[in-house]
């Protein structure tokens, strides 16, 4: 073929070239992209959440979808503290080079089962935390979490958390 590839400044490049190649670039450049998933903390300051992607999904023909059926999930935010309920619809991604850091083990996802203020619930009750495996930064249940009323067993009670009780922290996949 004789195509030439046209810069943005109108320059020209070669005279023959196949035009695949643009496409077989463009095609690698995307395979090293990556899809990474967060909340948004429900605190004014709206901190950044990271979460391993979502299981819950369905395809549609080729484009992948999450699912329909609204899941949540509750999640301490390692800055400020505040634990609230997110649904699988208030879930944010965005396309980086970056790898994945859950993939690489660099963060973990953990989660702690406390009581609620429902009489004899046995209703589930977890709360979500990402540990930052690779900086070895292991949280802990503190008296600096706050709930924001949000943040509640599968029956409705409000969670509740003692931060001198000694939780066992549960490795767990994503709720969503």
């Amino acid at each position: 073929m004789n195509d030439k590839v046209v810069r943005s400044d109108g320059s020209q490049i070669g005279g023959k070239c196949s035009a695949a190649l643009p496409l077989a670039v463009w095609a690698l450049y995307l395979r090293s992209m990556n899809t990474l998933y967060f909340l948004e903390c429900h605190s004014p300051k709206r901190h950044r959440i990271d979460i391993p992607a979502p299981t819950l999904t369905e395809s549609i023909g080729n484009q992948p979808a999450t699912t329909t059926d609204e899941k949540g999930a509750a999640f301490v935010c390692n800055q400020c503290g505040s634990v609230s309920s997110y649904s699988n619809l208030e879930i944010h991604s965005e396309v980086s080079p970056e790898p994945d850091p859950f993939r690489l083990h660099a963060y973990s996802l953990f989660c702690i089962e406390p009581e609620c203020d429902g009489r004899n619930c046995v209703a589930p009750k977890r709360i979500h935390e990402v540990w930052h495996t690779a900086k070895r930064t292991y949280p802990r249940v503190t008296s600096a979490w706050k709930n924001d009323g949000t943040a509640k067993c599968a029956a409705g009670h409000l969670l509740l958390w003692n931060p001198d009780r000694g939780y066992s922290y549960l490795r767990c996949e994503s709720p969503f």
